[in-house]
């Protein structure tokens, strides 16, 4: 009966595969996307039945998902913690051995061996081509993927242990897994979170995928690094994803992004975000919106630490050694209040699916907030390494300026234009 068993799953599992996006984008959360070692499990027996005469799983989506992968997997070794993930969650690669076998492809090969799970797993018997040279990866560092999250990363370079800043976001929004995160960004340094994202809770809730989600931090719009109006979620429809309205990358400058997320929220006219990452360390992202009516707007950023800003909206957060400081500033002059909170699971969203107790992580965040119809708040971050003091942002007579470990970084922003630059290089975006 094997051959009916091929005839009646091949077009199926073939018919699945439309699910992945141009770029090999998986539908579902980063972390979800390890569910593709399922077909690639298929694609790869059903390789040696045909004795190496169809090699399905040498063709997209196959090659591409690898990729989309690798530039969502940060040092030390974890997918990106976007959507329904546990924290430092590690990727799934033993499929990337029987891809880059499949596609002769040395930089599958080198991710391969970089993350390979250290208890042993049959199929690798099969799947690893130890004669296929292993090359670290000559890609871009950054790139920007348009389909299902629409996730962007941009990294200093392709040290799978410790680089030295990781920027990472998305715009879109996915299935089954998602969370109200369009728009989120993360911060990492030499392998530490920094500016993160809360993941999962310690345990499903029993109500966790139902009309209650949003009740876990976790999943609501309160639980990432996103502006908030009127403390309203937002919208719950399937349109309700930002989108990448332009995005640059440059191995010598670092990386610019632009997002529309106006149709994630409701009572808004327009809603914006603009992120620089200037290599090696300095970011600045730009929050811009425009509301129907008059109502509280927060902007929230979570911290690796407990770190409380001041009265001038500067804090530092850290983890070991590895500091970033940040400042966050109106430019419209509208009166800001600043403040560290922390999330806390109340009653009856509390409990997982048993009646046993979420753990209280009380993750900590900085919240920024001001009452207005209208809104233009720029978020300042320097990254300094182990045994580096950290500076603090400070007035300049152009903007803002940092003594950053790459020398004097300066930070200008007006209605059109964006700018952010050391000595020997620039990001200028217009707005």
């Amino acid at each position: 009966d094997a051959q009916k068993l091929v005839d009646y799953s091949l077009p199926r599992l073939q018919s699945y595969l439309a699910i992945y996006g141009p770029e090999g984008e998986f539908n579902e959360s980063v972390a979800y996307a390890n569910a593709t070692i399922l077909p690639a499990d298929y694609f790869a027996a059903y390789r040696y039945h045909t004795c190496g005469g169809e090699n399905l799983l040498g063709q997209d989506p196959f090659p591409a998902a690898c990729r989309w992968m690798i530039y969502l997997t940060f040092p030390p070794g974890r997918v990106a913690d976007f959507g329904d993930a546990q924290i430092a969650a590690p990727p799934m690669v033993q499929h990337f051995a029987a891809v880059a076998a499949a596609t002769r492809d040395p930089i599958l090969q080198w991710f391969y061996l970089q993350h390979a799970p250290p208890v042993p797993d049959p199929r690798q018997l099969l799947w690893y081509d130890h004669t296929l040279e292993s090359l670290p990866p000559q890609l871009p560092l950054g790139k920007a993927f348009s389909a299902h999250g629409a996730c962007i990363s941009s990294r200093t370079d392709w040290d799978s242990r410790s680089t030295a800043c990781v920027v990472y976001g998305k715009a879109g929004r996915e299935t089954n897994h998602e969370n109200d995160d369009s728009g989120q960004l993360c911060i990492d340094g030499y392998g530490h979170r920094l500016i993160v994202d809360p993941g999962s809770p310690s345990i499903y809730p029993v109500d966790f995928f139902g009309a209650h989600r949003r009740q876990y931090y976790n999943a609501s719009v309160r639980g990432h690094n996103l502006l908030l109006f009127g403390d309203r979620e937002m919208r719950n429809t399937p349109d309700a994803r930002g989108r990448i309205l332009h995005s640059e990358f440059d191995d010598a400058r670092g990386a610019c992004w632009q997002l529309d997320l106006t149709a994630a929220y409701e009572g808004v006219s327009t809603v914006r975000r603009t992120v620089v990452h200037l290599l090696p360390g300095v970011i600045a992202v730009l929050d811009e919106a425009e509301l129907e009516n008059d109502e509280p707007i927060s902007l929230r950023w979570h911290t690796s630490d407990r770190c409380t800003p001041d009265d001038r909206g500067r804090f530092t957060t850290a983890s070991d050694d590895v500091h970033l400081s940040a400042r966050i500033l109106s430019l419209d002059s509208a009166p800001l209040r600043f403040a560290r909170r922390e999330h806390e699971y109340r009653a009856p969203y509390d409990q997982g699916r048993m009646g046993d107790l979420l753990e209280q992580r009380r993750e900590s965040y900085v919240e920024t907030t001001l009452t207005a119809d209208s809104c233009r708040l720029l978020t300042l971050f320097a990254l300094f390494g182990p045994g580096v003091e950290a500076e603090v942002w400070i007035d300049s007579d152009a903007g803002w300026q940092v003594y950053s470990p790459d020398g004097l970084c300066r930070v200008s922003a007006d209605d059109d234009r964006l700018t952010v630059s050391t000595e020997d290089k620039t990001w200028q975006i217009n707005l």
